[in-house]
C-alpha cells in the first residue's frame, strides 16, 4: 500500500515542503499562492517529520493573522525551521557545502571531457576569486550580476597568462584594465559552466533556485552567421594555393594537403579528421570509409555521442590519391592503431589533435588566399573566415547544391537526427556507407583540381 505524504513533493532525489496559502492571507506573503521550501533531505521519514513541523507552524501563523496579529510573517517562523524534530533517529540538516565542494562533487559524479573539466574549473575559479568561496546557497542573483557586468565584461581574455596581471586580485584588474575585454560569447561560455554547477546544487537540494538562470548575454549574430562559408571563388583560391604551398617542404605538407581536403569533402570537424589513425581508414563492402571514433590505442575525443560514425570517402579524394597515400602510410607505420594517418600530427593534450593545423591555416594560410578586401572584412568582424568555415561550406553546398537528404546530411556531419526520436533511433541500425555515398557523390563544388592531380 502506497502512503501519500501530505504537503511533500519530490524533485529529483530531494523532498520539498508545499502548502497552499489561504486566499485572504496571501497579502501577508507578498501575494504568493503557496509556500514551497526545500527540506534538504532525501529521507522520506525525515521529510515527513519536518513537513509536519512546518505545517503546524504555518497554521499557527495563519491563525495569528486572522486574529489581528501584526507580527511579520518571517518572525512567526523560527530561523531554524528546517531543523527536524528532536527524534533520535533523525539527523540535523547540514549546512550547504562550499561552491568548491559542489564543483568537486559534480566532476566526480558526472564524467565529461577533459576540456570541459578545465573550463568548469576555470569559470568557478573566477567566481571564487571575485566573490569568495561561500556556501553555495549564499550566492545571490545580485552577486552574479555584479560578477558578470563588473567582472567578466571588463576582464581581458587569458589575463592569467599576461605577466603584468600575475598575482593581482581580479577586482583590481577589472577596474583598471583598458585592454579589449572578453567577447560576449566567451562570457556566455563561462556563465554556462557556472550554471551547470548551480544546476547540480539545485538538483541535489543544496539550494532552491539557481541564481545564474537567464544571465547569458544576447549575441548580435545569429548562429548561422558565427562562421562564414567560403564561396566557389574562395575555394578555388584555397585549392590553387594549397597546391603551391604543399609542392615541396617537409612532412608537414602532407598533413596540410590531406586534412584540408578531407575536411572540405567530408564536412567533418577538424579534430575528427586530424586524430585519425592509419587503421581508421578501411573498406566496408568495397567502400573506403573514415572511422570517426574514440576507440583505439591513442587518446581521442569527440564532441558528443552522435559524432561516432563511419563516413564514406568522397570519390574526389580517391581520385586525388588518398588511398595510395594511405597504402604508403601502412607500409611506414609500425603499428597502424597507434600511428597517425597524417605525417607530423600529434596530440597537444586532452585529445586536441588539430591545434597545429588550425594555427597554420588561420595564421599563415588564410592571409594568402583571402583578398585584401575580404581580409579587412574579417579583421573588422563583418566576416568570420577560419578553418571551421570549411565545415560550414560543406553543409551549405549539401543543402543548396547537392540537395542532400537532411537525415543523411546530419549523419555525415555527426549531428543529432532531428527527424526521429531517441526511442525510434534505438531500434534502427546505423546507415550503411553505400546509402550515404549515394548522397555524398552529389556534392560538387565545381572546382578545377588539375593542379592537385598527380601529386599522390
Amino acid at each position: 500500500m502506497k502512503v501519500r505524504l501530505s504537503h511533500i513533493h519530490q524533485r529529483g532525489n530531494t523532498f520539498y515542503f508545499r502548502l497552499i496559502i489561504p486566499e485572504d492571507l496571501r497579502i501577508h506573503f507578498g501575494g504568493k499562492r503557496e509556500i514551497s521550501k526545500s527540506l534538504r533531505t532525501i529521507d522520506p521519514f525525515a521529510a515527513f517529520a519536518q513537513a509536519c513541523e512546518l505545517r503546524d507552524r504555518y497554521k499557527r501563523q495563519f491563525h495569528a493573522f486572522r486574529h489581528g496579529s501584526t507580527i511579520p510573517p518571517e518572525q512567526c517562523i523560527p530561523s531554524d525551521f528546517l531543523m527536524p524534530l528532536n527524534i533520535a533517529q533523525l539527523k540535523p540538516v547540514a549546512e550547504a557545502p562550499l561552491l568548491s565542494v559542489v564543483l568537486h562533487e559534480l566532476l566526480q559524479s558526472k564524467p565529461c571531457k577533459k576540456t570541459s573539466i578545465s573550463a568548469r574549473k576555470a569559470a568557478i575559479r573566477l567566481l571564487i576569486e571575485w566573490q569568495g568561496d561561500l556556501p553555495v546557497d549564499l550566492y545571490t542573483r545580485k552577486m552574479l550580476l555584479e560578477f558578470r557586468d563588473k567582472g567578466l565584461l571588463r576582464l581581458p581574455p587569458n589575463f592569467y597568462k599576461i605577466n603584468r596581471y600575475v598575482g593581482r586580485p581580479i577586482r583590481s584588474i577589472a577596474e583598471e584594465c583598458d585592454a579589449q575585454p572578453m567577447k560576449p560569447a566567451t562570457v556566455n561560455h563561462k556563465l554556462g559552466h557556472i550554471n551547470t554547477v548551480f544546476n547540480y546544487a539545485v538538483k541535489y537540494g543544496y539550494l532552491d533556485i539557481n541564481p545564474v538562470v537567464d544571465l547569458t548575454l544576447p549575441l548580435e549574430k545569429a548562429p548561422s552567421k558565427e562562421r562564414d562559408s567560403y564561396s566557389v571563388d574562395q575555394l578555388q583560391r584555397i585549392v590553387n594555393l594549397l597546391a603551391v604551398q604543399t609542392a615541396s617542404g617537409g612532412d608537414l605538407r602532407h598533413q596540410r594537403f590531406w586534412i584540408t581536403l578531407c575536411c572540405l569533402y567530408t564536412g567533418a570537424r577538424l579534430n575528427e579528421i586530424a586524430q585519425l589513425s592509419v587503421s581508421d581508414l578501411f573498406e566496408v563492402d568495397g567502400i573506403p570509409c573514415f572511422n570517426i571514433t574514440t576507440e583505439g590505442e591513442v587518446a581521442k575525443s569527440l564532441k558528443n555521442a552522435r559524432s561516432r560514425r563511419l563516413i564514406p570517402v568522397h570519390p574526389t579524394l580517391v581520385e586525388l590519391g588518398l588511398l595510395r597515400y594511405h597504402k604508403q602510410r601502412i607500409t611506414d607505420a609500425s603499428d597502424p592503431a597507434r600511428n597517425s594517418l597524417w605525417h607530423g600530427v600529434r596530440d597537444h593534450g586532452e585529445g586536441n589533435w588539430g591545434r597545429r593545423m588550425s594555427r597554420w591555416f588561420n595564421d599563415r594560410f588564410r592571409p594568402k588566399f583571402l583578398t585584401e578586401e575580404e581580409l579587412a572584412c574579417h579583421k573588422s568582424g563583418k566576416r568570420n573566415y577560419c578553418f571551421h568555415s570549411l565545415r560550414h561550406t560543406w553543409i551549405t553546398f549539401a543543402q543548396n547544391q547537392a540537395k542532400m537528404s537532411p537525415r543523411i546530411e546530419m549523419r555525415l556531419t555527426g549531428h543529432a537526427d532531428a527527424f526521429i526520436s531517441d526511442e525510434h533511433a534505438r531500434y534502427g541500425k546505423d546507415m550503411h556507407p553505400s546509402v550515404m555515398l549515394e548522397e555524398l557523390v552529389k556534392l560538387d563544388y565545381g572546382l578545377d583540381l588539375s593542379k592537385l592531380r598527380g601529386r599522390y
